[in-house]
């Protein structure tokens, strides 16, 4: 009777065990579904944006080159402005009045841009304003409507002052504290009279004051660029065949035929106060 009644607990006793084993791995495998929930797999539209993202992070935009493998140089606003100037300038005016009005109102609107561009030459560069002037021959062919939008060519005398504002102690280099400027004065003592900031360059800087010299130079409103020699030598003259030579000393024009030539009138007109040159 013993060992008949301890078989049915035994097997209770398993029947325990099994019911505990299996609670146990329950437990554990809503760990695993809640990981697989917080990490979804990937959609297409996600797939996509992965995708596009990555393409982007890795284009690379290279330089235009030409054939030889340099960057093309691109023509600077200065230089752009007088070769679209020139350019119109060598085209002939139109008969038909419509064409006419249109090809004289580009001619304006370029010759303002030219100068701008002269004005800002004038005062960094008053060399290169030089060099670029428009010749007296070239300029008597414009229509006066475009001439009067352009920078002033002088070719003139009058008074040309070094200016010297000195603010420092007794015994200090004036060159260490003293500001110089240049000035230009047409028609002094009149009521005509008119007034320049002049920027100079070379021999030019070497001259000091004088009352009544020869001026030549290009001008924007009140400043003006001023050629560094009294005689400004021209390939031509304003009333005159091209291929000959105009020199320019205290508003008088004078014409010779050869540059030797020309070079020698200026050579016999260039004051030398202080023998330097």
């Amino acid at each position: 009777m013993r060992r008949a009644n301890i078989y049915p607990f035994a097997l209770a006793l398993v029947l325990v065990l099994g019911v505990a084993l299996w609670l146990t791995r329950q437990d554990d495998s809503p760990s695993d579904s809640a990981e697989a929930q917080t990490t979804p797999a990937p959609t297409a539209e996600s797939a996509e944006s992965t995708e596009d993202l990555s393409s982007t992070s890795i284009a690379v935009e290279e330089p235009a080159v030409v054939s030889n493998g340099e960057i093309p140089a691109q023509p600077s606003p200065p230089t752009t402005a007088m070769n679209s100037f020139d350019e119109w300038a060598e085209t002939s005016r139109p008969k038909d009045s419509e064409a006419e009005a249109e090809w004289l109102a580009q001619g304006i609107a370029l010759a303002r841009e030219r100068r701008e561009v002269m004005a800002l030459l004038i005062s960094e560069d008053p060399e290169q304003a030089i060099l670029a002037a428009i010749s007296p021959r070239r300029r008597a062919q414009l229509p006066a409507e475009v001439r009067s939008n352009l920078e002033e060519l002088i070719t003139d005398e009058g008074f040309y002052g070094v200016l010297a504002s000195c603010n420092h102690a007794p015994g200090e280099e004036h060159l260490s504290a003293c500001e110089i400027s240049h000035e230009v004065v047409l028609d002094f003592g009149t009521f005509d009279a008119r007034f320049f900031n002049a920027h100079i360059y070379g021999q030019r800087e070497r001259r000091l004051t004088e009352e009544n010299t020869s001026l030549n130079g290009v001008a924007v409103e009140q400043d003006i660029a001023l050629y560094e020699y009294d005689a400004l030598i021209f390939d031509d003259g304003e009333e005159f065949a091209p291929k000959r030579f105009a020199v320019y000393y205290r508003g008088q024009e004078h014409l010779v035929d050869t540059l030797e030539e020309a070079e020698a009138l200026q050579a016999r007109f260039q004051k030398s106060p202080d023998g330097l040159f």
